[in-house]
């Protein structure tokens, strides 16, 4: 096998083999070091009477050049990921700091149960319903109340929940979600969004990553919609 071949032939032995007749072998990674070893190889055992042309030597070069141009693009890539994961998360912290106190608005069908037996279901119509019902669900998907409103105009609306289950026993504290349903005056569907809307009462940090803590209900940041400027409802 000429000299000029021996790279190429060793790059080709790094390689699995493909066909059917054996099982495939793992796939190795040839990184820059390899590269330049090999090359160090072959030109240290090339034939003294036929030497290594210089275009078969500045081609195997420029390889080595734009495997180790990739190589460090691929270092850099990495260490910035890393870096603007790191500047998010700080920033993401900081801001949820500062939204303690403050009242905000964020997507979702959560609410909580106080011990005293009361929660705030909040949605939004986007029509006039002349029905809307409001089904109360626990953590495990049962249904344990439903609720029938009449004549309900459009835009943000409130419902105070008692805690009652459909027996009429009063239901544990805890989290509970719920779905609404609107029909119009020829029974038409109407737009029935949940959202969650309270004060930021604490910041929790989970695996470096901080939710807020509203009415009791763990609210990721990527859920809010609006920010209030302070304590509205006080």
């Amino acid at each position: 096998m000429p000299d000029s071949d021996m790279l190429t032939q060793n790059i080709n032995n790094l390689m699995p083999y493909t066909g059917t007749s054996q099982p495939s072998l793992p796939v190795q990674e040839l990184g820059k070091d390899e590269f330049l070893q090999m090359l160090i190889t072959q030109l240290r055992h090339q034939d003294p009477m036929d030497p290594m042309k210089d275009n078969d030597f500045i081609s195997q070069m420029a390889q080595f050049s734009s495997l180790e141009q990739m190589t460090n693009m691929n270092e850099n890539l990495t260490e910035n990921l890393n870096w603007n994961y790191l500047l998010s998360q700080t920033i993401n912290n900081t801001m949820a700091t500062s939204l303690l106190g403050r009242q905000v608005k964020a997507a979702g069908n959560e609410t909580y149960l106080s011990e005293d037996g009361a929660a705030k279901l909040n949605y939004k119509l986007g029509a006039f319903a002349e029905t809307v019902t409001i089904d109360i669900f626990d953590g495990s998907g049962v249904k344990v109340a439903s609720h029938t409103l009449n004549k309900i105009g459009a835009g943000d609306q409130i419902f105070e929940w008692d805690g009652k289950t459909l027996s009429g026993d009063q239901a544990q504290a805890g989290t509970y979600t719920y779905a609404v349903s609107a029909k119009g005056p020829s029974d038409e569907n109407i737009v029935a969004t949940p959202y969650m809307l309270g004060i930021v009462e604490g910041v929790q940090y989970v695996e470096g990553q901080a939710y807020l803590i509203v009415d009791g209900i763990k609210v990721s940041l990527g859920d809010v919609i609006e920010v209030g400027t302070g304590d509205e409802n006080g």
